[in-house]
């Protein structure tokens, strides 16, 4: 199953995104929308547009983004954030808010 994604500037590593596009996904850089330096508003509101998923390391802002759209009743297509709580390179949380097309809201994974 491919998926569409955007790549927030501090997730948009060459190597992720070779991966990325080696797995078959459509993957877009915030750089290659024409977003960078844009506001984290912005670029969500970028991604709802282009029904793409953001992935991103900024867990606080785009948390309080998908619970001010859930509150408002909007969709998005989902949103993955990529946590390293104690800054060691072996330990990696993911948290995803789920969009329009999932029965689940959140979900972590460690």
């Amino acid at each position: 199953m491919s998926h569409e994604l955007i790549l927030d500037e501090d997730t948009a590593w060459n190597q992720l995104l070779r991966a990325l596009h080696g797995a078959g996904h459509d993957v877009q850089t915030a750089m290659q929308a024409g977003l960078a330096g844009k506001s984290d508003p912005v670029q969500m509101s970028h991604a709802i547009q282009e029904e793409r998923c953001v992935l991103t390391r900024n867990y606080c802002d785009f948390e309080d983004l998908h619970n001010l759209l859930d509150t408002a009743k909007g969709h998005h297509s989902g949103i993955v954030v990529i946590r390293r709580d104690d800054n060691s390179e072996e330990t990696c949380h993911l948290t995803i808010w789920f969009g329009r097309w999932a029965s689940l809201k959140r979900r972590e994974f460690k």
